[in-house]
């Protein structure tokens, strides 16, 4: 859900014992054959484990009682892979959990989003322009959908599905995650284009959204009518949304819990003022910069 970071475990002490867990989300670092094209393998659940070998654990957030550990699906120019177990999730008017496996296209708004019981969750985010490799449909074909994963795989999801779901340790799991992965690196040839996309798609997020659509073509060396065509169809959303939501993540990266100057955080940013921020967070996460703000807040698409 968000990119590799420091470990991170919420043990709160209430009354003075450690409260019981509710929940628990993980990352792990993939493979070096993964690394050009998943940012990170996740896991969440309802049913916290004790997770035997940490080597590979980037990050890990233990929810307890009273904390907050389900939000709704923020937007985000990035693809995702996620197999949900027990009594799943939904997306509000989008997806009703129907099937284990399924593939987040890029959203350009949020969805609201809740979750079953005894809710177990693995899967892979995928870098920008990278998710074709593995769906073997362009990006732009997944904006605002989550398709079943055997719709795009056929038998083979059904193969994963059931692999993940009877295998019972956690680590195993994102190993056998990976290997599914793994045998798809070799259709390489959707990932390569004539622009670098996955690069430029890079240095929007390192420069938060802030370069222009000229200068981005410019840099591909393309007119800004090709490049915005292949940039939407490689990464699933615009080069301007793209950039949008590069600022917003900026935003929740940037922006402290406490003492805030939110007029000051507007310009720093790259907002035209106060009340531009705060419509542009309302509209990609459906909360306001001060909420989100709140250090009890997470969200895994926008981790460090």
């Amino acid at each position: 859900m968000a990119q590799s970071g420091p470990s991170l475990q919420r043990d709160d002490r209430r009354n003075g014992t450690f409260a019981s867990p509710v929940a628990s989300y993980r990352e792990f670092v993939p493979s070096a054959a993964l690394r050009p094209y998943v940012r990170a393998l996740f896991t969440f659940s309802l049913r916290p484990q004790t997770l035997q070998q940490r080597y590979r654990l980037a990050r890990e957030l233990i929810f307890r009682e009273g904390e907050p550990f389900w939000s709704s699906l923020f937007a985000d120019g990035h693809v995702s892979m996620v197999f949900s177990f027990g009594d799943g999730y939904g997306v509000r008017d989008l997806w009703d959990g129907s099937t284990p496996g399924h593939v987040i296209g890029p959203m350009t708004g949020v969805r609201c989003s809740y979750p079953g019981n005894d809710l177990f969750q693995i899967g892979a985010y995928f870098h920008a322009a990278s998710s074709s490799c593995f769906t073997g449909v362009p990006a732009r074909e997944l904006q605002d959908r989550i398709l079943p994963l055997v719709d795009l795989w056929g038998l083979r999801g059904h193969v994963l599905e059931a692999s993940l779901h009877e295998e019972s340790d956690e680590l195993r799991r994102i190993e056998l995650l990976e290997g599914a992965l793994l045998s798809r690196v070799a259709r390489i040839d959707m990932c390569v284009d004539t622009i670098d996309i996955a690069g430029i798609a890079r240095g929007i997020s390192t420069n938060g959204g802030r370069l222009p659509l000229s200068v981005l073509a410019l840099q591909a060396g393309v007119s800004r009518q090709y490049f915005a065509r292949v940039f939407h169809n490689r990464v699933g959303v615009t080069p301007k949304l793209y950039s949008r939501l590069s600022r917003f993540k900026a935003g929740l990266g940037s922006i402290p819990s406490v003492n805030v100057n939110w007029a000051q955080a507007a310009v720093d940013l790259g907002y035209s003022d106060q009340s531009h921020m705060i419509a542009e967070f309302r509209e990609l996460s459906g909360r306001t910069p001060a909420s989100l703000a709140l250090p009890s807040n997470f969200h895994p698409f926008y981790g460090s």
